[in-house]
């Protein structure tokens, strides 16, 4: 879904930003001992453990904006903000620790948006964000 998927191009602006020259992260979670913080007032918060870990060191080093300082490539944070699976927090904290680190970055919160964007003018948004992103920093229309 987008949250892995957002998490992944986070991870990948910090690790391996030679393969790319921008990233797109929506509702990504930007650091796992907070998403484990969070899903414990959910059903399935015995499995969150298990499918990320438990191990304190490995969430810190697997947590995108720890190493915020260390983001190589731009980076579009989009997320709704009725998102309950993964809080936007998750960007609005990691769009803090880029703008500390002096990193570029673009931050879109969709008001009333949950983790679906069910709402076509939301998909729309989102589309129309990537587009103009991709469209600076890739160049072309």
């Amino acid at each position: 879904g987008f949250h892995g998927g957002g998490y992944a191009a986070m991870l990948a602006s910090i690790r391996n930003e030679e393969h790319f020259r921008c990233a797109v992260s929506i509702a990504g979670l930007s650091d796992l001992a907070e998403y484990i913080r969070d899903r414990a007032f959910f059903v399935d918060r015995r499995f969150t453990p298990l499918q990320i870990g438990q191990d304190s060191d490995h969430l810190a080093n697997n947590s995108p904006r720890r190493f915020a300082s260390e983001v190589g490539i731009p980076i579009l944070l989009i997320h709704g903000d009725q998102d309950w699976l993964v809080r936007s927090t998750h960007s609005t904290r990691m769009a803090r620790a880029l703008r500390n680190a002096d990193k570029p970055h673009h931050l879109v919160i969709i008001e009333g948006a949950d983790d679906s964007f069910n709402r076509q003018s939301d998909r729309v948004r989102i589309l129309t964000e990537i587009e103009s992103f991709l469209s600076n920093h890739l160049g072309g229309t």
